[in-house]
């Protein structure tokens, strides 16, 4: 992200979470929010075109397993949860084997 970003994660179990990202060197970057509340999630990013919208999708998913992972004892309840779920597993392999691989094969 670059600039000096400090990081402030909020969390309450089992599954709630807000991820802050303020720019203190660079206040006209505007504040950066990632929030789940157990079952809806926002995504605030002051310079986007789409400044505030609400997650669906993979990013839904994708938050609410932040938000469960965030407390241990959540674990493995939480790995219980997705394994079954095709959807999932897709997500995470395509998002490692991108990590993964040389972006020239994409």
């Amino acid at each position: 992200m670059g600039g000096g970003g400090s990081f402030q994660i909020f969390a309450k179990a089992p599954d709630q979470r807000t991820t802050l990202i303020v720019f203190k060197d660079h206040p006209e970057r505007g504040d950066t929010h990632r929030v789940y509340d157990g079952k809806v999630g926002w995504n605030k990013t002051p310079r986007n075109a789409v400044p505030l919208y609400q997650l669906s999708g993979s990013e839904l998913d994708g938050v609410r397993v932040d938000a469960l992972l965030s407390f241990p004892g959540n674990i493995k309840t939480a790995l219980t949860v997705f394994a079954p779920r095709p959807r999932i597993l897709a997500i995470a392999m395509s998002r490692w084997c991108r990590a993964a691989v040389p972006t020239a094969f994409w």
